[in-house]
């Protein structure tokens, strides 16, 4: 897996069209994966430049591109806020010292797991691997996505439902 680099990642992703893509990223709520035709929208650019993208936040070590296969789209999965990874690429120091503390091995490696388990049922199934739905419990979920966020699971809470 590989480390985070917040210093190398803001120095190449000056450019005004990453940066662009970065304010866009901030602005947004955090999503655990983003699809290439939904970073293509955000930033109005051709497939192969939003591929590029993203290809260039995994080997900062942000999180996996994965080619769709069998129905499934080409995508990036987070391992880390969008949300943050955009403030810190722009600069946002709290948000990179947050994203270094990052989250433990052994959550980044369940968040695979999972993700892995989705993209196989979903092509033994032929189903595009958003139509999997994998149960997770309350507590999990609080536990996880303190873990995802850098927080203590009491300044969590679930509300299900509307």
């Amino acid at each position: 897996m590989t480390e985070l680099n917040i210093e190398k990642f803001r120095e190449e992703w000056q450019d005004e069209e990453w940066q662009e893509l970065l304010k866009h990223l901030a602005s947004q709520p955090d999503a655990s994966e983003h699809t290439i035709n939904e970073l293509q929208g955000m930033w109005d650019c051709d497939r192969g430049y939003a591929i590029e993208c993203a290809r260039s936040l995994e080997e900062y070590g942000f999180g996996q591109f994965i080619v769709g296969r069998r129905g499934g789209k080409t995508r990036f999965h987070w391992w880390y806020s969008s949300t943050m990874v955009a403030k810190a690429g722009m600069g946002d120091d709290d948000a990179a010292e947050q994203l270094q503390r990052g989250v433990d091995e052994n959550f980044r490696k369940t968040v695979w797991k999972w993700s892995e388990i989705r993209d196989r049922l979903a092509e033994e199934a032929n189903l595009d691997p958003s139509e999997i739905i994998l149960d997770i419990n309350i507590g999990d979920a609080k536990e996880n996505f303190a873990k995802l966020h850098g927080l203590d699971t009491s300044e969590v809470s679930i509300r299900v439902g509307g």
